[in-house]
Parts: structure tokens; sequence; C-alpha cells
């Protein structure tokens, strides 16, 4: 898409701000206005629409594509949304311990279990863990404080939830990010304990560590996010 604007502000009051192009407010691709929570925000949105040339790259506006999916996505179905999410609260990463080896064991105890004791403690989900791949049963009264917990967040928060979430293969893990329990690096260490080991035992894999790079740029991205908020 051709660049089609000229000037970029910032306008609004306290927790409704709009970026403006050319006096024109900044609108989704589903044509709904833009209301973003904090200056801070709105600030971050106008530099990745200011940085653009001649030709508007979507994938150099990282932030922006976040509000996009939203404001049009979830703002409108937050409940579809949370379904996705708690898709993973059955397979949660840090359920599934390994047999074997002892060190690794002894690192995924150590990494992943004090984040379920989080969860138990100060959110009140307890989730049970087994050894091996061999599905888990989540006690269903669980299950339901979870979901609960979720409907407290707005559609900002859900839609990061959701994608490190995804992201990271842990439902827990991203609530630990989106409440500040770990930062960045510890969370995609925690993802990514696994395949770190393996790597250090086997070497390095070219094609391994092009995926945990996206990894981390996308949960770096979804993180910035947060503080904006």
């Amino acid at each position: 898409m051709k660049k089609f604007y000229s000037e970029v502000a910032v306008a609004g009051a306290e927790g409704n701000y709009s970026v403006v192009l050319d006096e024109r407010i900044l609108r989704t691709p589903g044509k709904v206005h833009c209301a973003l929570p904090t200056s801070n925000l709105a600030d971050a949105i106008a530099a990745e629409w200011r940085a653009q040339n001649d030709e508007i790259d979507a994938k150099s506006m990282p932030l922006t594509m976040i509000v996009n999916a939203a404001v049009d996505r979830v703002a409108p179905k937050p409940g579809y949304v949370i379904d996705t999410i708690m898709r993973f609260a059955t397979t949660d990463l840090l359920c599934y311990r390994a047999e074997r080896p002892a060190r690794l064991v002894d690192k995924q105890n150590k990494s992943w279990q004090p984040l379920l004791d989080w969860a138990s403690e100060d959110i009140g989900v307890k989730l049970e863990v087994t050894v091996g791949v061999v599905p888990v049963v989540q006690d269903r009264g669980a299950i339901s404080s979870l979901r609960e917990g979720l409907l407290a967040y707005d559609h900002f928060r859900l839609t990061i939830l959701q994608i490190l979430t995804e992201t990271l293969g842990s439902i827990i893990l991203a609530l630990a990010v989106l409440e500040g329990r770990v930062d960045v690096e510890q969370a995609i260490d925690a993802s990514q304990l696994d395949e770190i080991f393996q790597a250090n035992q086997w070497g390095e894999d070219e094609v391994a560590n092009a995926r945990r790079e996206a990894i981390r740029e996308e949960v770096k991205v979804a993180a910035h996010f947060l503080t904006l908020l």
C-alpha cells in the first residue's frame, strides 16, 4: 500500500487516545476507530506510522498489528478468544516433564514448578503434573477458575495473552509474563528449556536457532506492548 498521509499526530485524553493521519483518525482494517488507553501506546503507534516510507510495510508495525487484532478480532468475541487460549490448559508445557535424563528433569523441576506453585498460590489455579506425553486430566474446578480469571482482562491484554500462550506453549507462562512474575528472557528460557538442553548436548541447529529467535522477537514485542498499557 502506498503511503497516503504526510503528518502523524496524537489526540485525545486519558483512556481514549487516537492516532491522527492528516487530520483523519486512524482506523483498523475493519474500519473501527483505534481507541487507545494510554498516551504511551498512542505515541508508540504514531511512531510506527511516522517511520513508514513511500510504501507502507505492515510487518514493520507490530504494535499496530496487535491493536488491529485486539479491536477487530478480540473485542467483538472475547469468549471465543478465551476458549482458544483455554485449549492450552490441558496441554500446558509446564505440566509435562521428561522421564530422563536426570539433568533435564532437574532443570524442568527448578524452572517450571515455581511457576505452577505461583499459579496455585496467587491465582488459585492448581494444575497437575505428569511424566511423559500421556495427557493428564486436570481438575475441572481449576480449569473453571482459570477461565473465569481470563474474563477480567480487557481486549488488549487478552490479545497479548493469546500471543504469548501460543508462542510459549503455556498459558501459565503467558500469565506469568502478563502479571509481571517473569521477564521476557526468563519466559523464553523456560519455554525453550528442552530445546536448549538438547542443543547443548548435541550441538546447534540452524533451523532450531531461527525458530527460537522468531519466538524471542514475538515475545519481546508482546511484552513491550504490555509496558505501554
